[in-house]
């Protein structure tokens, strides 16, 4: 059994959470490991505060622990720690839980891409335009338009920033907090 005391926020009270094998309490909530059916993980370093969000969902229940807090900070290393112990024991007690991208990324991600295409049609259309007048200007353009359309597509697919198994979670989490 572990016991963690973290701040969600500056301006937020104190919250306590225990880690016991197989359950997660605090802040009146609990959860089995066991029960769990998939989890995302979110941190987003900002220039004061980082955003660090685990979300436990079992069912039709979710556990949000979420912590907004200076890197370094008490609070912040607290959480780390909180994070550590739960997927841990969730490696231990529910090995097969996979970690699936946060639906607020897959928004992000189909606006990116579908942003990407606006570009390329643009860039088409140059081409066309380009090849009608005999313009090589317009069909240069046209290639950049295209390019560019594909960067804006590409920067904003899944790559590696979501991890999906409990094991590569573990290895992001060590990365980015530098436990």
């Amino acid at each position: 059994m572990e016991t963690f005391t973290f701040k969600r926020g500056p301006i937020v009270s104190n919250e306590t959470w225990t880690v016991y094998p197989s359950r997660i309490e605090g802040a009146g909530k609990h959860m089995d490991f066991k029960a769990m059916t998939h989890a995302h993980f979110a941190y987003l370093p900002q220039a004061r505060l980082t955003i660090s969000q685990l979300v436990l969902c079992s069912g039709e229940e979710t556990l949000k622990l979420q912590c907004n807090a200076q890197r370094g900070s008490e609070s912040h290393r607290a959480f780390a720690g909180l994070i550590e112990a739960v997927l841990v024991n969730l490696k231990h007690e529910n090995p097969s839980l996979t970690f699936t991208p946060p639906p607020s990324n897959q928004i992000a991600m189909r606006v990116g891409q579908v942003s990407g295409l606006i570009p390329a049609l643009f860039g088409l259309n140059f081409i066309f335009q380009g090849i009608k007048d005999s313009s090589g200007f317009a069909i240069g353009m046209g290639v950049f338009f295209i390019l560019m359309g594909w960067f804006m597509a590409w920067s904003f697919s899944p790559g590696t920033a979501t991890p999906q198994s409990i094991e590569e979670t573990m290895q992001y989490v060590v990365r980015v907090y530098r436990l």
